[in-house]
């Protein structure tokens, strides 16, 4: 019989990994943002954006994504609009949406 204490490196180890393969794949779905860094960002800069997202039902598909994230020390901040919807085998929908995001501080 094992001890309790045994196992717990083990337990520590696989959720360590399963965290770091989550981690990689997290942001897999989501196109640009600022590439080229020599370029001089300022507050009012703009960037196209590009993001898919599954929706489990046509009912909760939204026409517009408001949407944020934090990139080259700036809040980057938009309303995206659809440019394609596609129904997957499962009856999910894998929505894409882009436009132009405006740097903030």
């Amino acid at each position: 019989m094992r001890k309790r204490h045994d196992t717990i490196p083990l337990l520590i180890g696989l959720l360590f990994f399963i965290l770091l393969i989550s981690a990689g794949c997290a942001n897999s779905t989501e196109k640009s943002l600022v590439e080229n860094t020599n370029e001089n960002i300022t507050i009012g800069s703009t960037i196209n954006k590009e993001i898919d997202i599954t929706f489990k039902t046509e009912e909760a598909i939204q026409d517009t994504y408001d949407y944020s994230e934090f990139n080259n020390e700036f809040w980057w901040y938009g309303t995206l609009d659809i440019s394609n919807i596609k129904e997957m085998p499962s009856g999910a929908y894998y929505v894409t949406y882009s436009g132009q995001l405006t740097a903030s501080n």
